[in-house]
């Protein structure tokens, strides 16, 4: 479970960089909540050429699977809904 403001969840799904390249292991993916471990962005010197990859989990806080309840309540936006 991850927080969407220590991730690139809402780059992503707003599409912040419509022109990014993507690593060929997160292609499957494109486009689709990810969360902080599985995908970053990077920017070139320039700030203007972006290429999301593979990212590190930020240790912000301790890892927790979602439980069951949770993972049926997950909406289209990737977000856990609340009952």
């Amino acid at each position: 479970m991850d927080n969407t403001a220590t991730s690139e969840y809402w780059s992503i799904v707003t599409r912040l960089a419509p022109d990014a390249e993507w690593d060929e292991s997160l292609l499957p993916y494109k486009w689709k909540p990810l969360c902080s471990e599985c995908c970053k962005i990077e920017f070139d010197e320039t700030g203007n050429h972006a290429r999301y990859v593979l990212g590190k989990w930020h240790g912000r806080f301790q890892k927790e699977k979602a439980t069951e309840d949770q993972k049926r309540r997950v909406g289209k936006d990737g977000l856990i809904q609340h009952k």
